[in-house]
């Protein structure tokens, strides 16, 4: 089930862009899922979707929208998202633009979005911040 908006953007720098967005597997309830979810790389070359990659995450949700940002500076963005569920499954995760994981930061509440910015001005994207129901996580 598809729970996070689409973003667009091209994460590899090659002119075409791609589609990002989260599924949450089957959900048995509104904190877990049955099965593995996915953060989903569609390639639109000439209109049409094509899969690029996925990312998966076990047991839990993919509900927000991913960022896509330029953490380290270099020549390609990054793939930034959160993952809701039991305490263990909050987490904020990077991936490269590739779909590998960069890292992972666990949260203790239950993350809905993120958002990144450049905070000191100096051209990276330095700081990612989850956005929950009840306040931000930084």
């Amino acid at each position: 089930m598809v729970e996070s908006s689409p973003v667009v953007a091209d994460i590899d720098v090659d002119g075409n862009l791609e589609i990002l967005f989260g599924d949450s597997g089957t959900p048995s309830d509104d904190v877990e899922s049955d099965g593995p979810s996915y953060l989903y790389a569609l390639r639109v070359i000439g209109g049409t979707p094509t899969l690029a990659w996925k990312y998966r995450v076990d047991d839990t949700l993919i509900q927000s929208t991913a960022a896509v940002v330029d953490l380290s500076g270099g020549q390609y963005p990054e793939i930034v998202f959160a993952t809701t569920g039991t305490n263990e499954a909050n987490k904020i995760i990077a991936l490269d633009c590739t779909g590998a994981k960069l890292w992972e930061y666990p949260v203790n509440a239950r993350p809905q979005t993120v958002a990144a910015s450049d905070l000191d001005g100096d051209g990276i994207t330095g700081e990612a911040t989850a956005i929950y129901c009840g306040g931000t996580i930084r």
